[in-house]
């Protein structure tokens, strides 16, 4: 049994974007509908966020 791509989220770090073939990637599993979260920004204050942003 598969699960819908639309259930499925992936997260990722700065790291993940290191790469142009990520990014591509990344732009073909979008496509299917799987969601792709990220790290929020650092707060003003140099805080991190615990997190994260669907993209």
């Amino acid at each position: 049994m598969a699960l819908p791509p639309q259930q499925l989220t992936l997260k990722l770090t700065e790291s993940a974007f290191a790469h142009d073939a990520a990014l591509t990637v990344l732009g073909s599993v979008r496509e299917l509908g799987v969601r792709v979260a990220h790290r929020a920004p650092e707060d003003s204050g140099g805080h991190s966020p615990r997190y994260w942003q669907t993209a």
